[in-house]
């Protein structure tokens, strides 16, 4: 690390001075240890190094210089810079720069950051039975269902979304995002069919079908509910006007909390 000093004896942030414990990173204090754990990452501290750590702990905020730092806790700047050296090692903490502050990231370190954190992420997703009877075979049909209508939404959404990214793209990402573009073009139309498809004459009688929705993208899976669903629209998405009669039941729900207390409203009914 290096560290330049003002005139007045204060610490000036140097090119690599600056340690922040990453976002989102849990510090679980033990006896006579510490555990950090950042995503995938972690280390456990004891006896004098999870001392320095919990007490350097609210200057590791990118914004304190590791001398500024040491001189506030008394230590030696260069034992706080070998424990915050050995953090960074261990995936916990990152040194930001005071002087290239306005370098950007290479577009294949954004890359393997981006699919890190989604690989992380995606972790708690797949941990929800859902998933689980889905991977091995048990989710009902009407979850299975469900959850296609649920990705139709987003079908529909990302042909929209495509297209602004491929109009604002640079020249050398133009190419690639509009080729993506055409390809999804008709895909939306496609799983639409194919949902619709399932229901021919409507929903079965014995079955009860609420779709909910709160911006105008899901105005398309409301629209691709079968016939005698109802369909619910959450705060300020209003039904559209010239749709299908007798194709659904429309009803407003004026929030979440309002969408939270319908639902277990149903459940209450059903349960009791």
């Amino acid at each position: 690390m290096q560290t330049a000093t003002a005139t007045n004896g204060s610490a000036v942030p140097g090119p690599k001075d600056l340690p922040l414990l990453r976002r989102g990173a849990e510090v679980i204090p033990g006896d006579q240890k510490v555990a950090i754990r950042h995503h995938r990452d972690e280390v456990t501290l004891e006896g004098a190094a999870a001392q320095l750590f919990l007490r350097a702990g609210r200057y590791l905020d990118g914004k304190t210089p590791l001398a500024s730092a040491a001189a506030e806790l008394g230590e030696a700047p260069a034992r706080l810079e070998k424990l915050c050296g050995e953090l960074e090692k261990a995936g916990v903490v990152a040194f930001l720069s005071g002087q290239s502050e306005q370098v950007l990231m290479s577009g294949t370190d954004f890359y393997k950051l981006h699919r890190e954190l989604c690989n992380h992420w995606l972790e708690a997703v797949y941990r929800h039975p859902f998933w689980e009877r889905v991977v091995t075979g048990r989710a009902s049909r009407a979850q299975v269902i469900g959850f296609a209508f649920e990705k139709y939404h987003y079908i529909e959404a990302a042909f929209e979304h495509m297209g602004l990214a491929a109009a604002n793209a640079t020249p050398e990402m133009m190419p690639h995002l509009a080729r993506h573009f055409i390809e999804e073009y008709t895909h939306g139309d496609i799983y639409r069919k194919g949902l619709r498809s399932l229901f021919p004459d409507g929903k079965e009688s014995t079955h009860f079908v609420l779709g909910l929705g709160d911006d105008r993208t899901d105005h398309d899976l409301l629209g691709a509910l079968p016939r005698g669903s109802i369909a619910g629209h959450v705060g300020g998405l209003l039904p559209r006007s010239g749709a299908p009669n007798g194709r659904r039941e429309d009803i407003h729900i004026v929030g979440p909390g309002e969408v939270r207390a319908f639902l277990r409203g149903l459940v209450e009914s059903v349960s009791g």
